[in-house]
C-alpha cells in the first residue's frame, strides 16, 4: 500500500512465508513426474529466487536476513 513501511524483520518473515508455501506446491506438483531431480532441483531453485525477491526495494541485505530466507 502506498505510504506504508513494514519493517525488515517483518519483511523477511513475509517473504519466508511465501517461500514456504511456494515450495510445499511446487514439491507437490512436482512428486509424480517423470523429470530428472536435477532439473526438478533447477525448477525449484528458479521458482524459489523469483518468489523471494519479488517486489524487492532497493536496500542492502544482511547476511542474517539472507540465512533466514
Amino acid at each position: 500500500m502506498l505510504g506504508t513501511s513494514i519493517s525488515r524483520k517483518q519483511d523477511v518473515k513475509q517473504r519466508a512465508k511465501r517461500r514456504r508455501y511456494a515450495l510445499m506446491t511446487i514439491k507437490k506438483r512436482l512428486k509424480n513426474t517423470t523429470l530428472t531431480r536435477k532439473i526438478q532441483a533447477m525448477i525449484i531453485q528458479m521458482v524459489m529466487k523469483s518468489i523471494m525477491l519479488f517486489n524487492c526495494e532497493t536496500r542492502a541485505w544482511q547476511k542474517k536476513e539472507l540465512r533466514e530466507l
